[in-house]
């Protein structure tokens, strides 16, 4: 038995196979198991087609196990046959699809016959929320004016709105005031208003209407348009010539009524008032010169204005004013002449000396100029900024106190102009800290795995206003490290990290195989002194031997002092001697003469006669002399006789082993 189970929606086609085995339990080919339904659908609609087939051409079924969640559309869903085979369809009208209540179903469908056993396969169908339309304007508020004689049928604005899903949308509008809305409508198909009436019948001079669209799920809104009906301008004509000498004209009172065959206007009063010729006015003094501090600043040129009439007066900039940029602006009611921008001579792209021409206008229209001559100074407006925010060293515990590890940077956009952009530093971490110059320097070197981190602010030297500081500081960070290693023999001991508290802060860093610089540099150290080493032995080994060799070791100085057991061997063999002595660095000796020999253990055994005490009570200071004597000889034979029996070469053969520490 097989079963194709095929899945359209949209552009897409998703292909559901089901094959059965002879024999066997069915096998299910990989496969896609989402449907998309949007939830504004109210028809019928196939979601699918299933191909249930047999190969042994067995009656088949399919239908729909069960879906979750049966609410609120659970029942909505079922499989009918067809004239080729069966196909899953959303029944509309039983329940209302709603992706806020349940955004998807699962739905086990099975393909079966009498015989083998079903074959089932899990699908999903997704619910598409409904996207609402929407205005495909700029804003949501519209302003607009219409001429008074706009006739009616005239097109006043086309509201345009989009739906993504491709849905019909209806567009309605309400009119404010409500005395309005029969001299305007909408298309609610294609969103465009226009008028019903003639606009000269349009009493009000403003209207307002709100529209609102809807694509039968949702409704949007509303969109402002307020319409401005502009009025017909009218002119008031002297008959003669207005003298302010005649008393009578110098006030007149009219009373004025506006109709155009539509509407009449409300009652106006107008007072017309002759004012006698008015003269220039004048400006003290003419030109003045200023130096300021650059920057965004607000000054008072110091002019004052000479009229007969306390008239109104309008300071603006002249057009005479090099200016296309724009720097310069002034108070028109006070006078008081600004710079809009921060205008900074640092840079060199604006120059020190500027020309500015002002210009009062009284209320007749008259003007009068001066000119104001400004230059503009470096003042002390730019903080330090350092070029980096952080920094970071390296020391050792072998630092040496006063030892420059970094330096820190900073600069001003100032220039040298009262020491502007001079530059000093400051900033501690204890056992670090920063000097004048900007150079980090450590006062006390710390144990190798300390971090000293603190802040470093930068200072300028500027006069006017003062000196600043930078705003952020810069992080100095310090960690030390082991010192570089000595070749010695040494027992090496590892050393705790000490957490140093500093201005800021201190971090105990592990110790990381990243000391690549030190290794190379101890690698290249050691060969030169291996090299060296090597050089000395051969040039001045053969005479340190003969030197040393006719050194007495009678004094106490001459004899390390060793940590020892003693062991008496009394006629022994070698073999017997080498059993009793420990795999490690040995020495046999005594308090007179000793030599040494290379032993199989990789340490060396050194042999030392030392008479019975009896024998050196007898003899005296000759006899120890001779003894002394023969001895050197028997020990220089020693050094290659590997085998000889000690007894051979001592007598008695006692000795004491001493262990090197």
């Amino acid at each position: 038995m097989a079963m194709r189970l095929s899945i359209v929606f949209g552009l897409g086609c998703v292909l559901f196979s089901f094959i059965s085995v002879v024999d066997g339990l069915p096998e299910l080919s990989a496969f896609s198991k989402v449907v998309l339904l949007s939830e504004t659908v109210r028809t019928n609609a196939v979601l699918s087609i299933i191909d249930c087939l047999d190969t042994a051409n067995l009656s088949v079924t399919s239908q729909v196990i069960s879906v979750d969640p049966m609410s609120p559309c659970g029942n909505c869903f079922n499989i009918f046959q067809h004239k080729t085979g069966f196909q899953l369809e959303y029944r509309a009208g039983i329940d209302t699809l709603s992706h806020s209540a349940a955004p998807s179903y699962l739905m086990s469908v099975s393909c079966s016959n009498t015989v083998d056993t079903p074959l089932v396969e899990v699908m999903e169908v997704r619910i598409v929320p409904n996207s609402p339309p929407y205005f495909n304007a700029s804003g949501r508020n519209v302003s607009m004016s219409v001429s008074s004689s706009t006739p009616a049928g005239s097109v006043l604005y086309l509201v345009q709105a989009v739906d993504d899903e491709g849905e019909d949308i209806i567009y309605s509008m309400s009119v404010i005031p409500v005395t309005s809305s029969s001299h305007y409508q909408i298309d609610k198909y294609t969103g465009k208003i226009t008028t019903k009436v003639d606009l000269r019948s349009e009493c009000r001079g403003d209207v307002t209407m709100v529209v609102t669209i809807s694509d039968g799920h949702s409704s949007v809104g509303p969109l402002v348009l307020s319409v401005i009906v502009t009025a017909t301008a009218f002119n008031i004509l002297a008959s003669g010539q207005l003298d302010y000498e005649v008393v009578s004209q110098r006030v007149t009172d009219f009373i004025i009524q506006l109709t155009d065959g539509y509407c009449v206007s409300p009652v106006y009063t107008l007072t017309l008032q002759v004012t006698d010729v008015n003269e220039a006015p004048e400006i003290t003094p003419t030109e003045v010169h200023l130096q300021l501090c650059e920057g965004k600043v607000e000054f008072n040129p110091g002019l004052r204005i000479t009229d007969d009439y306390s008239d109104q007066h309008l300071w603006s900039i002249s057009n005479a004013t090099q200016d296309e940029s724009g720097h310069f602006g002034i108070d028109q009611d006070t006078g008081l002449l600004r710079t809009l921008l921060d205008y900074d001579v640092d840079s060199g792209l604006m120059v020190s000396d500027r020309t500015i021409v002002v210009q009062v206008t009284d209320k007749g229209g008259l003007t009068a100029t001066a000119i104001v001559n400004v230059t503009f100074v470096d003042c002390n407006d730019n903080a330090p900024v350092f070029e980096s925010p952080f920094y970071t060293a390296a020391a050792t515990e072998c630092t040496p106190p006063g030892s420059n590890v970094v330096t820190v940077h900073a600069y001003d956009n100032d220039t040298s102009h009262q020491q502007n952009n001079v530059i000093h530093y400051s900033g501690t971490g204890g056992s670090v800290y920063v000097n004048a110059s900007g150079h980090v320097i450590v006062a006390q070197p710390m144990p190798a795995g300390t971090v000293v981190t603190f802040l470093v602010y930068a200072y300028d030297r500027g006069q006017t206003p003062g000196p600043l500081k930078s705003i952020n500081p810069t992080v100095v960070s310090v960690r030390f490290t082991p010192c570089p290693p000595i070749r010695t023999t040494t027992t090496t001991t590892t050393q705790q990290p000490i957490i140093t508290t500093a201005a800021l802060t201190t971090e105990v860093v592990p110790k990381k195989n990243d000391n690549t610089a030190w290794i190379v540099l101890a690698a290249l150290l050691g060969t030169f002194f291996l090299g060296l080493l090597g050089y000395m032995l051969w040039r001045y080994g053969g005479r340190c031997l003969r030197a040393f060799s006719e050194v007495s070791c009678d004094n106490s100085w001459c004899n390390p002092k060793l940590r020892t057991r003693v062991v008496k061997i009394k006629s022994q063999t070698p073999a017997v001697v080498e059993s009793m002595l420990p795999k490690r660095r040995l020495q046999i000796s005594t308090r007179q003469k000793a030599t040494s020999y290379p032993r199989r253990y990789g340490g060396t055994l050194s042999a030392h006669h030392r008479p019975r005490r009896g024998a050196r009570q007898r003899t005296g200071s000759g006899s120890r002399r001779k003894a002394q004597k023969t001895l050197s000889g028997h020990v220089t034979a020693l050094t290659s006789m590997t085998s000889l029996p000690l007894y051979s070469v001592f007598s008695p053969p006692t000795y004491r082993i001493r262990k090197s520490s």
